[in-house]
């Protein structure tokens, strides 16, 4: 039997400090490796918000005895907006009646210039997950800000000049 957990999404621009309104954001099936099922396509308001959407998860009771995997379900969200670039927050959890806040902070094109290629991505990891991709990127490779994913490989963090992540 399936539950419903909510996910709403909080999309700021100069590290949460602005909203930006009019971003898609793009919630999926998370499956490492793999792009995952479009669930919803949202749109964020002048309050940089989604509206909240119900999302199935496992039931809170499964999560009750020691060693369950995970007490709730996992989605990957994408969120896009012209004049900044792209970012996917991977793994983000959702648990069964609890409405969660994922906020995704976007970086205007240009504000790091010269650390893109119109082939890289920024990243987004979500605190509890283990892998953005099986045999890729840890939390130790990432941290806890926003990276900038090429190839597999972080070659930097958002937010600071040229370093390594």
């Amino acid at each position: 039997m399936e539950e419903t957990g909510w996910l709403r999404v909080f999309v700021t621009e100069v590290n949460g400090t602005i909203p930006v309104a009019g971003a898609f954001v793009t919630i999926s099936e998370y499956e490492p490796g793999t792009e995952g099922d479009v669930i919803r396509i949202l749109l964020t308001g002048r309050d940089g918000l989604t509206e909240t959407v119900g999302l199935r998860t496992p039931p809170a009771s499964d999560s009750a005895s020691p060693g369950d995997e995970s007490p709730g379900a996992v989605y990957a969200v994408r969120v896009r907006k012209a004049g900044y670039y792209p970012v996917e927050a991977a793994g983000v959890p959702v648990f069964a009646g609890v409405v969660s806040l994922q906020t995704v902070d976007l970086q205007p094109i240009g504000a790091l210039a010269g650390e893109f290629a119109g082939n890289q991505v920024l990243i987004y990891e979500t605190p509890g997950t283990e892998s953005l991709e099986p045999g890729g990127l840890n939390r130790e490779d990432v941290g806890s800000k926003n990276g900038i994913l090429s190839g597999g490989v972080v070659t930097g963090t958002a937010g600071e000049e040229g370093g390594e992540a």
